[in-house]
Parts: structure tokens; C-alpha cells; sequence
């Protein structure tokens, strides 16, 4: 099972300003339309070379995310497989936290 960072748990990393590296795994055009502020734009294609290069440090929490939910749990299983000790899916995605509201 996949390790979830909730909404209101990173709504408050936001405001204490001790963010994880938040990643956005959708479509360039899904990014371009809405994402969360300060997200990195890795598209789950390029995910494993790209997370690599960018974020070296395994110990690095990471949180990911899609729309829903979907390929940010896939992409958080590749990050634990790969030896990330601290990735996160964020539970519902974009959805679930622009619902969370403010």
C-alpha cells in the first residue's frame, strides 16, 4: 500500500513553507490548464528517467499527483520501488485538493 499525503497535510506544508518536492505527472495540457502552485511538471512518460535527474536524494520526501489519483499511484509505487523512502500519493489528486478548499 501506497503512503498517502493528504490535502490538508500539504495545504499546511504550504503555509509552515516546508514544502516536499510536489510533482505533477499529468499531461503537459493538464498542467497548463490547472495545477497546484509551486508544482514540478514531470508527465508520467518520462517519470523514471526525468525523477532520477531531478531528485537524486532518496531520503527527499516527494508528493505526487495527478487529477484523481490514478497515475500518482503508480508513479508513488515506482518512486518506493526505486528506493524513495518517503513518497506520497496525494489522496484525491488536484480534485480532492481543490475541494479541500483554502
Amino acid at each position: 500500500m501506497i503512503a498517502q499525503f493528504s490535502p490538508k497535510q500539504l495545504r499546511e506544508a504550504f503555509r509552515r513553507k516546508k514544502l516536499p518536492a510536489v510533482i505533477d505527472v499529468r499531461e503537459p495540457w493538464e498542467f497548463e490548464k490547472s495545477h497546484i502552485e509551486g508544482a514540478e511538471h514531470i508527465p508520467l512518460r518520462d517519470f523514471l528517467k526525468r525523477i532520477l535527474e531531478k531528485h537524486p536524494n532518496h531520503d527527499e520526501e516527494v508528493v505526487v499527483y495527478c487529477d484523481s489519483g490514478v497515475r500518482s499511484h503508480l508513479a508513488a509505487k515506482l518512486l518506493r520501488a526505486f528506493g524513495y523512502k518517503n513518497a506520497f500519493d496525494l489522496d484525491g489528486g488536484l480534485t480532492g485538493f481543490k475541494a479541500s478548499g483554502n
